[in-house]
């Protein structure tokens, strides 16, 4: 299998959350940050990442094929809704991140949702929801 891409996955598409089998068919990397701070917004069933914040984001990275990326793309409405951005991470390396695409709409809504500043949406879910 040809990889095409490396995407950070700093919400829903994470290991074990909500759309994690979508990944099924990529490589996971392992654990990173990204090097630049972002906000981090709680927008219910899925977070929303803008940059110019106030942490940096916390996520795995993963090894795509371009059919996998295009299901990606998709599901977070690229170019529309999220825009999908190359991106340097604390590691030195780089990682496609999917950026909220600021609009009135989404700025409404980003001032209505809670922030997750901690940048860890893992963590915010088992706060939010503990077990």
């Amino acid at each position: 299998m040809s990889h095409a891409a490396r995407v950070f996955a700093y919400g829903s598409l994470m290991r074990g959350l909500k759309y994690s089998a979508l990944l099924v068919d990529a490589v996971f990397c392992g654990a990173a940050e990204s090097l630049d701070p972002y906000e981090l917004y709680d927008l219910g069933p899925y977070p929303a990442a803008s940059p110019g914040g106030q942490a940096v984001l916390r996520g795995e990275v993963y090894e795509l094929d371009e059919a996998t990326l295009e299901r990606v793309d998709v599901l977070e409405g690229h170019p529309h809704l999220y825009r999908r951005r190359e991106r340097p991470l604390k590691d030195g390396s780089t990682a496609w991140i999917y950026e909220i695409v600021m609009n009135e709409e989404t700025r409404d809504r980003l001032r209505r949702a809670p922030r997750v500043d901690s940048g860890d949406w893992r963590r915010w879910l088992e706060l939010r929801s503990p077990t």
